[in-house]
């Protein structure tokens, strides 16, 4: 007897944080068989259902969208790396039209479609429509649709990152003697690395920023459901941020022994901004209640190493995130077996099967091993 959900109950209207046990909705094991994407062996069947929703019209459906593809290029099939660069188009479009709406000339505009939305339709028309467009500007000011944007070009900047560099999983997980070999021991490729790196840790910067000013922190706390709904894509942040932050030490430790201090005196710069960023942000996100017991969160030292010193690495230690393991979910009353279902009925938004809480790669647990 088969089990599905809708991909509609992670990617909902309702502001609280994407159940995890409606995450794995593409990803996780069943008695020992990978399956979602691992059993579809991509990630074409995710886009035709996610793309079905209504993330133009509902900023919260937006949110978890983008909350969803960055769990799922992180812990999905392999190929769903490749499979979902053709579908980048449509996430920066998510990210420019929120960001539109928030533009001065967009009141101005919504409110002339509302005057002639109130003289030429019909009431019921009138009510629908109206009461759609309220409440998206109410919640853009709110703060939203500069998160969406935010977060759409964190994703854009991930698969960019992934299609120059196809050997990095999409968990960013390589040992020492992957690393050197994606570099191939060309000083001229760790330097390029760097900088698109650097590149990728600016938009995770960015994004929680954002997201933390974004708090009312009368209403917003961690432990509401709507202040949880904008911090939940915060772990993957941190996930992501350590493997680059430890990528980035290394590679700099290896730029100052072949190159001249000066040539990387950029590097040095932007390291020093994004060490300060970095590290008040794991401050931040861990005194937090509501990541207490997701995520066990490292604190970087209070010193910045020093790369002109080469001493100086042997004494380095690498980030650790944890995410315990989760402790499986009851089987819901209607559950079957866990594959990947493409609806072509215009009705549906596509069905997930929803399954025993797997977590893949850096989750279960997710250790980064001092390399």
């Amino acid at each position: 007897m088969e089990k599905s959900i809708s991909i509609g109950k992670a990617v909902n209207h309702i502001e609280n944080p994407v159940k995890e046990k409606h995450n794995v909705l593409v990803l996780n094991y069943y008695s020992g068989t990978i399956i979602g994407t691992f059993h579809e062996k991509g990630g074409n069947t995710f886009w035709s259902c996610v793309l079905r929703l209504p993330m133009q019209d509902d900023r919260i459906v937006a949110w978890k969208f983008c909350h969803v593809v960055h769990k799922v290029l992180r812990e999905g099939h392999p190929k769903v790396l490749s499979d979902s660069q053709r579908f980048r188009g449509r996430i920066e479009d998510l990210g420019k039209l929120w960001v539109t709406l928030l533009r001065p000339a967009s009141v101005a505009q919504l409110a002339n479609s509302l005057v002639v939305l109130s003289s030429t339709a019909e009431d019921g028309e009138i009510e629908v429509r109206i009461s759609g467009r309220v409440d998206c500007w109410v919640h853009l000011r709110e703060g939203y649709g500069k998160l969406i944007h935010l977060y759409t070009q964190l994703l854009m900047t991930k698969l960019d990152f992934h299609r120059r560099n196809p050997r990095f999983p999409g968990n960013l997980q390589v040992t020492k003697e992957e690393l050197q070999d994606i570099g191939e021991n060309d000083i001229n490729n760790y330097f390029q690395m760097s900088v698109e790196m650097f590149d990728y840790m600016d938009n995770i910067l960015e994004l929680q920023t954002s997201i933390f000013g974004s708090l009312d922190m009368s209403r917003s706390n961690s432990m509401t459901s709507c202040g949880q709904c904008r911090l939940a894509p915060l772990i993957p942040c941190i996930q992501d941020s350590s493997q680059l932050y430890d990528y980035c030490v290394k590679i700099l430790f290896k730029l100052h022994a072949s190159l001249p201090p000066d040539i990387l005196i950029g590097h040095r710069e932007r390291f020093l901004k994004q060490f300060k960023e970095l590290r008040q942000f794991y401050i931040n996100a861990s005194t937090m209640q509501y990541f207490k017991t997701l995520i066990q969160i490292p604190l970087l030292p209070d010193k910045p190493p020093n790369f002109l010193i080469q001493a100086e690495l042997r004494s380095y230690v690498t980030p650790v995130v944890i995410l315990p393991a989760e402790e499986p979910s009851p089987p819901e009353s209607d559950a079957v077996d866990g594959t990947l279902i493409d609806t072509s009925d215009s009705g549906s938004t596509g069905e997930f099967v929803d399954f025993n809480h797997h977590q893949n790669g850096s989750i279960s647990p997710d250790i980064l091993a001092e390399r």
